[in-house]
């Protein structure tokens, strides 16, 4: 199915532009004729083939655990439109709905956990997106009814599926009811299922099991939030399609152990008071059974179970897979001891015990790690049961992250319903005089009341626990037909960073929108302080080559030790390269906006004492490391001011190791730590050994031009001064202007031409001895080899998972840049020997080594 949709053109028919996923990036900028298109889809208009595309590029992932090609039955279902109708406008609602809320923007916390409004906020959300969904599932609902009459021909499985769609579309809209009627309707297909029919055809056998499978997790969520008595058919069927849950588990979304399903559907039935038959293996006596069901719960084999169905993932997924099931199995206890009536089950010490507990095991599933889809059922039974703000935060925060990766309507409601679950508790404790009003004994003293919250401020005193009648507000939210469905647009969105709060949207695997130097408004004093440190970093480089004749003279030096003043660098530079990834993850861009200057600030403090040449050259080694710092954290500023200290430790302050790890969560497969993840990738090396050569041809050049052309030349000191001053003077324009030449055509075209031309100037600049040609082909060689160096930059960021670009280009960046200590260390010691003159052969053959290095990048597929 891939390039089928490359020639959806966003603009003509959304009237925006999106930053959505990669796929539509690519739609946006190749347009392709018809005759490329697929027969699927070459007779849709341009809306409805980018909804398939969006649902086979994004929606896909979010059914599944793991979006793994053959473990993802759900992408076989485009294939399935041409002869199913209704499931191409069914797949259109998912796929709208679920753009529509993309681009919906949520309110921070502050409006939550202060109560200021628990009403929908007003939110922005594209009309049209949201228009197109409804329209579609209308029309779903109208050629349903079609295929529903004619269900054995249309065939069961693909029924089922398309209810499945319609429950999934409910969920993404709000969550609110609506779901349920379809999961009645499923349970009905599923009661005349005739499930010894086994289909030949292993995908087909997929997607049945994961369909139903999917169909009979929501029945059993969907039965914990009812009032209604549950059908014992369907009760009875359901506990014997353990083996069709058990085959599915692997890779579905909410990843629960089927067995802890089964005692969850238990206690649903025995909370409704429904006598189970004397021919179930179960005690008589309801009484019973719900020990029975909390001895079943407790002792259940997470470990046991996770050992089982791991292996999917290409990386070890063990730990998170234990940390899900205990927390699932977590809150089925406290589900069980609030949902049956009676009150023994559980004592409140293990209620409190078992709330920490889902936090604990739900705290290591980070974002980025694909099984969070899977953690909103035991976090909103944490929410529910919490009397700890810290712990209400936290839940919050973590919905909030949720929704980044599962962007689906019902965890607005999740919030709603905590949100009026603390409410009336705290009604209730006004009412009653902090009395509990269901006679549950209250818990407020065994734990001391909170002196102050980091985050929502003082708190007076822990709200009382919920009571059972939490399970009648729950199932009166979830379960009334009259709640409003418009808040399904007001989803919560908890982050610390407000200024960045509406730069991110979707899942963890889709590209935010892209940032702007001006927005959030935060950037424009970091890009300007980055402007300022572009100029101290120019002065700081430029001036080492210039000051070389003069520093041999005033030492009284040969090349050879005035060059050391080039090598020393080397120390700092690779001590920087293998701790800056622990050092921006913990401090942020903060610690490095302190850490970077200061270094520098020291090195020149010194410097300007004039203290003895060894003393000039161990003290370079600190500079090295504060440049290290600052080009592998991609901090272009290089400081030699406490005002350009000041100013970057404010203009960063805010971004903090806490906020870098946030906005770039790992994925979930990554084990290790990221420099060792970095280091096995070879692009990273690659990149490395570019950077290297780069460096020794920049430096090399720059630092010694002025030697060369004062003892080759034969030039004036003024003179020499001049054409050094050209060479960076002409780096920095051709940074400026050609930037914009290699975005426009790609950094492996552009940078290969550079190559060329910077090879034929070298050329030039060797065999003519003429002064001012030669001085006019050293400052056009700094114009083209400028862009070089953010060339290979960009390069390996796009072939780089994102999690590791710090690691990987900070390694690549601080490692390769010692080239531009030891090339022109290598060169001064040679030229010691043999003149100044060998500058340029050296220079040329670190040029040749590099077109080589650059072609050794992998390509990058256009449709990446």
């Amino acid at each position: 199915m891939s390039g089928l949709w490359q020639d959806v053109h966003l603009e003509q028919w959304s009237g925006q532009s999106l930053y959505l996923n990669r796929p539509l990036e690519a739609a946006r900028a190749f347009q392709l004729g018809p005759s490329l298109l697929d027969p699927l889809v070459q007779d849709l208009s341009y809306s409805p083939r980018y909804y398939l595309s969006h649902f086979c590029s994004r929606l896909c992932q979010d059914l599944v655990t793991y979006d793994i090609p053959s473990h993802n039955p759900y992408r076989n279902l485009v294939a399935m439109t041409k002869e199913h109708p209704f499931l191409l406008q069914v797949i259109i609602a998912n796929s709208a709905i679920h753009v529509s809320n993309l681009h919906s923007h949520r309110p921070p916390i502050q409006s939550v956990m202060n109560e200021t409004s628990l009403a929908p906020p007003g939110v922005v959300v594209s009309t049209k997106f949201k228009r197109d969904a409804l329209m579609a599932e209308q029309l779903a609902l109208q050629r349903l009814r079609q295929a529903l009459t004619s269900i054995d021909r249309t065939g069961q499985d693909v029924v089922l599926t398309g209810i499945l769609l319609f429950i999934n579309f409910e969920l993404m809209s709000s969550g609110k009811d609506g779901w349920k009627v379809h999961v009645d309707g499923a349970r009905r297909i599923i009661d005349d299922f005739d499930f010894s029919l086994v289909s030949p055809s292993a995908e087909t056998t997929m997607l049945h099991d994961y369909v139903v499978s999917d169909c009979l997790i929501y029945y059993v969520l969907g039965s914990t939030f009812s009032t209604q008595a549950l059908n014992p058919k369907t009760q009875q069927q359901a506990m014997e399609l353990l083996p069709v849950l058990e085959r599915a588990q692997v890779n579905s979304y909410l990843s629960c152990p089927a067995e802890l399903l089964q005692i969850m559907l238990w206690a649903s039935y025995l909370s409704r008071s429904e006598v189970i038959q004397e021919s179930q293996s179960w005690a008589t006596s309801e009484h019973d059974q719900s020990l029975e069901l909390m001895s079943k719960a407790r002792s259940f084999d997470v470990r046991a179970w996770a050992a089982r169905v791991r292996g999917i993932s290409t990386h070890d997924d063990f730990d998170s897979r234990l940390h899900v099931a205990s927390a699932h199995k977590a809150a089925i206890c406290l589900y069980l001891h609030r949902a049956v009536p009676w009150r023994n089950l559980l004592q409140d010490h293990e209620i409190d015990q078992l709330t920490a507990d889902i936090i604990q095991h739900l705290s290591h599933i980070q974002p980025g790690n694909h099984l969070l889809k899977s953690t909103s059922w035991p976090a909103f039974i944490a929410g529910a049961e919490s009397r700890d703000r810290r712990q209400r935060v936290w839940i919050l925060e973590h919905l909030s992250a949720l929704w980044e990766m599962l962007p689906w309507g019902y965890l607005h409601t999740e919030v709603e319903m905590l949100t009026s679950i603390w409410s009336g508790e705290k009604n209730d404790g006004e009412a009653g005089d902090g009395q509990r009003t269901d006679n549950v004994p209250s818990r407020q003293d065994m734990s001391p009341p909170l002196e102050e919250d980091p985050v929502t401020g003082p708190v007076e005193g822990s709200p009382s626990p919920p009571s059972k009648n939490t399970m009648h507000l729950v199932r009166r939210i979830f379960g009334s037909s009259k709640q409003s469905d418009t808040t399904h647009d007001a989803n919560i969105d908890i982050d610390v960073d407000i200024e960045t709060l509406e730069m991110r949207s979707g899942a963890a695997d889709s590209p935010v929108r892209m940032q702007r130097w001006n927005e959030p408004k935060g950037n424009i004093a970091r890009l300007g302080f980055s402007f300022f440190s572009f100029a101290i970093a120019g002065m700081n480089d430029a001036a080492v080559g210039a000051l070389i004749p003069y520093l041999e003279e005033y030492y009284n030096l040969n090349y050879t030790l005035v060059s050391l003043i080039f090598l020393t660098p080397f120390a700092g530079y690779s001590t920087a390269a293998f701790i800056n990834a622990t050092i921006h993850t913990k401090f942020g861009q903060r610690g490095i906006a302190l850490a970077a200057p200061l270094c520098h600030i020291i090195t020149y403090l010194v410097i300007c004492l004039h203290p003895p040449f060894p003393v000039v050259v161990v003290i370079n080694i600190l500079s090295g490391f504060g440049n290290g710092l600052t080009d592998a954290c991609f901090s272009a500023w290089v400081a030699a001011s406490v005002v350009e200290w000041v100013g970057l430790s404010w203009s960063f302050w805010k971004k903090t190791g806490q906020q870098y790890q946030k906005d770039h969560p790992r994925d979930s497969t990554a084990t290790g730590s990221r420099t060792r993840e970095a280091l096995k990738s070879r692009v990273t090396w690659i990149c490395m050994l570019y950077l290297l050569m780069y460096m020794g041809v920049e430096v090399g050049l720059g630092g010694w031009v002025v030697t060369f052309m004062l003892r080759v030349r034969d030039a004036s000191p003024y003179d020499a001064g001049i054409s050094g001053t050209g060479f960076w003077a002409g780096m920095a324009a051709g940074r400026a202007s050609l930037g914009f030449v290699t975005e426009r055509y790609g950094e492996r075209l552009c940078v290969s031409i550079y190559l060329a031309l910077a090879t034929a100037l070298q050329l030039v600049f060797w065999l003519v001895p003429q002064f001012v040609v030669s001085a006019v082909a050293v400052a056009l060689l700094g114009f083209f080899l400028g862009p070089m160096f953010p060339g290979g930059v960009m390069m390996a960021a796009k072939l780089l998972p994102k999690h590791i670009h710090v690691s990987a280009l900070g390694f690549a960046m601080a490692l390769g840049g010692t080239g531009g200590t030891v090339f022109p260390f290598a060169i001064g010691a040679i030229a010691a020997k043999k003149g100044v003159g060998v500058l340029q052969p050296i220079i040329l053959a670190l040029i040749a080594v590099l077109a080589v290095l650059w072609l050794s990048f992998p390509r990058i597929r256009k449709r990446e």
